[in-house]
């Protein structure tokens, strides 16, 4: 979504009148997504479209951001993702993968920012790194097949570490993944190595 945003963008040009362009049609997208995808929350809660609504809308204010920019940010969304875990299982029941409380204010928050199917952390992230990597590709069109082969070996390597993380996480005793849940018990176990001890100390 993030290099189809930054191309839409390239094709308006970055005067103030084709940026203008740019993100209205962005807008109109989000709105005709976000209508769409709410309402349908009520057939079935695992809709993407209201997520692409929220990533059109954002999208259309980080158009013409900074490349810079846009690497924080999307390395500050990555860093907020651990903590996330906190409240990961919150309002989930994963048995019957059912979210208790989906239409109350918390509910949609939680659901849409931090513990829903696609929410806004991390996947945002991937957003900015799309309109970064978009606006690279079109000043550095013969970067292409560097960076096509980088990922595949980034896509190799994380499905290696993944196949060994999936052996380790077998191995985890199931009555303490029921007693302190999944995303506590990382965080315990992992998490220190991530984020300060004391914060974990604190909030499990």
């Amino acid at each position: 979504a993030g290099v189809g945003i930054e191309l839409l963008g390239r094709r308006m040009e970055y005067d103030d009148a084709g940026l203008s362009i740019a993100r209205q049609r962005l807008l109109w997208r989000a709105l005709f997504l976000a209508v769409i995808g709410w309402p349908f929350l009520i057939v079935w809660e695992g809709d993407i479209l209201h997520y692409y609504a929220a990533f059109f809308l954002i999208g259309a204010f980080a158009l013409n951001r900074s490349k810079r920019w846009l690497l924080s940010g999307a390395g500050i969304i990555t860093i907020l993702a651990v903590p996330v875990l906190l409240v990961w299982e919150r309002h989930w029941d994963f048995s019957t993968m059912t979210y208790y409380g989906f239409w109350t204010l918390n509910g949609q928050f939680m659901h849409l920012f931090l513990n829903g199917f696609h929410p806004l952390i991390p996947w945002l992230a991937f957003l900015f790194l799309g309109i970064a990597l978009g606006r690279h590709l079109q000043s550095h069109p013969k970067s292409t097949l560097k960076i096509g082969l980088g990922a595949l070996v980034m896509a190799v390597s994380v499905e290696l570490i993944s196949g060994v993380l999936l052996k380790l996480a077998m191995q985890i005793p199931s009555e303490k993944l029921i007693q302190h849940g999944f995303s506590k018990w990382i965080l315990r176990n992992v998490g220190k190595y991530l984020v300060p001890v004391s914060y974990t100390h604190l909030t499990l």
